[in-house]
């Protein structure tokens, strides 16, 4: 259930979720309790609120700080943050950051979270990360379309977050064709936002497969299709460069690949309900 947040540095268009939880996850499953889509600015800082349960963070864009177990971490983008909120805790930002995050409970949770503290620390950096990444996306996604997430599904995929959270030696690393070709395919639309000719048969030669197979693919890794994937890329960098920035509306549009601002502003009053000049002079949540 899609919720409102009014916490001091959260900017509009952030998303922040609350999930029912039943009898049967409390007892059985890994769960989670809420989640969120942040764009954050100067200003946003949690500080100790004792939860019971534990959080999990992905960096998206910018960096974050933690001050967790007496240590100081910077949590850059692609890095993934965990804390016990039971624990003292402090993250902040000083000056911008995109970030999902979960806060999860059951089963082992708290001591799942102290022993990956204790032998790893609170902020993961490499490779490992990006699919934790894209995990969360999923999850998020489906509370976004108000999709009720299957209880031990979600409890799984809760669970995969965390085990991949213990990095693995590269010797001992296997390939996965279908993941990497899908991760592909969103590290190019991420590499080529900006340009206007970023259709599917762009993306789909790029990585070596027919548009259908792609669409499945990424379907699957990220709960969306490749387009509605760009599309929500380009809103959620149109929205930072309208908060962040006096770039002119002509020149975000350029830089977000819309070949005109006729169309980068119909696009975007659709998505967001407002026109991004309208967005632009809204107040910070």
């Amino acid at each position: 259930m899609r919720a409102n947040n009014a916490e001091p540095g959260v900017m509009v268009g952030s998303e922040y979720y609350v999930h029912e939880i039943s009898q049967t996850a409390l007892m059985l499953h890994y769960y989670i309790a809420a989640a969120g889509h942040y764009h954050c600015e100067t200003g946003y800082r949690i500080r100790g609120q004792y939860v019971d349960s534990i959080i999990v963070m992905y960096v998206e864009q910018g960096e974050m700080e933690v001050e967790y177990q007496g240590k100081h971490y910077i949590a850059p983008s692609g890095s993934v943050i965990l804390l016990d909120r039971n624990e003292p805790h402090h993250y902040f930002v000083s000056q911008y950051a995109e970030f999902y995050w979960i806060n999860i409970g059951g089963c082992n949770c708290p001591q799942l979270c102290s022993y990956l503290n204790r032998h790893f620390g609170a902020v993961h950096k490499g490779d490992y990360c990006q699919p934790i990444g894209i995990i969360i996306r999923s999850i998020l996604s489906k509370f976004k379309c108000n999709q009720v997430p299957v209880e031990a599904e979600l409890s799984w995929k809760i669970h995969e977050i965390l085990c991949r959270l213990i990095p693995v030696p590269q010797a001992v690393q296997t390939s996965n064709p279908a993941h990497s070709a899908a991760q592909d395919a969103a590290d190019y639309i991420r590499d080529h936002l900006s340009c206007c000719k970023l259709d599917l048969n762009t993306i789909a030669n790029h990585v070596g497969l027919s548009t259908t197979h792609l669409i499945r693919l990424f379907q699957k890794e990220f709960g969306c299709t490749p387009h509605a994937y760009v599309i929500r890329l380009r809103m959620e960098h149109t929205k930072y460069l309208l908060k962040t920035t006096a770039m002119p509306v002509k020149q975000i549009a350029r830089e977000s690949g819309y070949s005109n601002v006729s169309s980068f502003v119909s696009a975007f009053t659709e998505k967001v309900g407002i026109s991004p000049q309208q967005y632009r002079k809204l107040p910070l949540e």
